[in-house]
């Protein structure tokens, strides 16, 4: 498109400060519920069941095919006199060197190499599984079905288009499928097995292939596609339960969000090359195939039409409900004094672009799609960053003003109560010496009155005894004259 074209377009942007609309519609588990009807759910399902079963009709088709030329490549090899086809098989250096190493011994003694290859994935879809399950998230549940659709489709045209020798041989296929099977082929290439019967044999080898989806029956069929399904299905799980925990750990801190999301990573990690080790050691697919189907797969889940059809899908569903599309409306009819906010609530969906994704690994992080006009998108949006920016300045220091402010008043409060605490203890001080003067001065008059109650008796009875003595005095002393006298 022009770059001086005026007609909206899509552009991606690296940060944004609002979600999409089904993100928002998640916040709500009671409108989330209300909103996602079963169609909604199954549709998405039904598409991808119906890719598979596709993809395993042209696998279907391929192993006949295959058959076929094998069967005309040894019966020229008989008349020519040439070696047969069973005794050559293309070589993979990468699966014969895994062969020779150690881990063949390692798995020995557990499970077969196709059981680990099974369980790894297994448990990979599962895990995504109980998370779309717990969270109710339509978003992810219609993306990864909608690549994977996308995956299985473009799986079986290259398989119906281009047959590829099975990965072990011609010998292996024959020992795999068995003199039945071999003849039940050779009489779907001569057009003597009906549709009815091809398309059940085809819809249970479609189901037997469900557990781990892109596995089909290795001893049903021979051969495969262009790349490994299973090796991008689980490339692409593993992206999309990254990105499912790169949105839930949005709120937590960049310190431990990071550590968080390392170990995720590393654990994924594992299980897709522990998944993609297994699939070539077993010969199921060439090791190319397998190299092929990991960056296919997450340059399909990064890409931004499959982001913007789930959106839509997923917008649809929400809509369904009067509140939020009431909502939705305000969003798209903002007032003359909301710009900014219409800038920054109009993101049409979210791409999610993980950090190992060969070979954009630079590019890794979450993208946002927007209509906007090509011209003043840049400019626009730039100027509302600066507005919005310098609006968090403003607030940041408002906030550091009104923190200052309240830092002295609880400094002027402080020190008024260590003022008040002093007065009171002074106050304190001088009503205990009060109190205790006023008692001492109480005790002081309690013990001089109990000291008058005692001398009181005493004292009469000192006064009494005077009294008796001054008197016995005055009566000696008129004896004393009356004899006196009568000498």
């Amino acid at each position: 498109m022009s770059a001086h074209a005026q007609v909206p377009y899509m552009t991606l942007s690296v940060e944004s400060h609002s979600r999409p609309a089904s993100e928002r519609a998640h916040d709500d588990p009671e409108v989330g519920a209300k909103a996602c009807s079963n169609m909604q759910w199954l549709t998405p399902a039904l598409l991808f069941l119906a890719a598979c079963f596709m993809q395993n009709a042209a696998v279907y088709w391929g192993t006949a095919t295959y058959i076929r030329h094998a069967d005309e490549v040894d019966a020229l090899a008989e008349r020519v006199g040439a070696p047969l086809l069973q005794d050559w098989e293309l070589d993979d250096p990468m699966a014969r060197l895994l062969q020779s190493s150690r881990l063949a011994e390692s798995l020995e003694g557990l499970w077969t190499p196709e059981m680990w290859v099974d369980a790894v994935t297994g448990l990979l879809v599962v895990a995504w599984a109980c998370w779309v399950i717990h969270f109710q998230d339509l978003r992810l549940w219609t993306r990864l079905l909608l690549c994977a659709t996308l995956l299985a489709v473009v799986n079986g045209l290259l398989a119906a288009a281009t047959v590829l020798p099975d990965a072990e041989g011609w010998a292996a296929c024959q020992k795999r499928l068995g003199s039945d099977g071999l003849k039940y082929f050779r009489d779907f290439s001569s057009n003597q097995v009906s549709w009815l019967q091809s398309f059940q044999d085809i819809f249970v080898l479609t189901v037997r292939s469900l557990w781990v989806p892109g596995h089909a029956s290795p001893h049903r069929v021979c051969g495969g596609g262009a790349f490994s399904s299973c090796s991008s299905l689980c490339a692409l799980f593993c992206a999309s339960l990254y990105s499912a925990i790169h949105d839930a750990l949005c709120e937590f801190r960049h310190e431990r969000k990071a550590s968080m999301l390392g170990l995720v990573g590393l654990m994924l990690l594992f299980t897709a090359a522990a998944e993609i080790t297994l699939e070539v050691w077993c010969r199921r697919h060439y090791s190319l195939n397998v190299i092929i189907a990991v960056p296919l797969a997450l340059l399909i889940h990064g890409s931004p039409a499959g982001a913007l059809a789930a959106e839509c899908w997923c917008e649809d569903a929400a809509a369904s409900n009067s509140n939020l599309q009431q909502q939705l409306v305000s969003y798209r009819e903002p007032s003359a004094d909301s710009s900014l906010a219409a800038v920054l609530q109009s993101d049409l969906a979210k791409v999610s672009v993980v950090p190992c994704c060969i070979p954009f690994c630079s590019f890794g992080g979450d993208y946002f799609l927007r209509d906007e006009p090509y011209e003043s998108s840049s400019s626009e949006i730039r100027k509302n960053e600066a507005s919005l920016q310098q609006r968090r300045l403003q607030e940041l220091a408002a906030s550091l003003q009104q923190s200052r402010r309240q830092c002295e008043e609880a400094e002027a409060s402080i020190k008024r109560e260590e003022e008040a605490s002093a007065a009171r203890k002074k106050e304190a001080l001088a009503a205990a010496h009060s109190r205790a003067a006023e008692a001492f001065l109480r005790k002081e008059k309690q013990q001089k009155a109990d000291q008058e109650k005692e001398i009181t008796p005493l004292r009469q009875q000192l006064e009494a005894e005077e009294q008796a003595l001054a008197k016995l005095r005055r009566d000696t002393a008129t004896k004393s004259k009356g004899r006196h006298a009568s000498r």
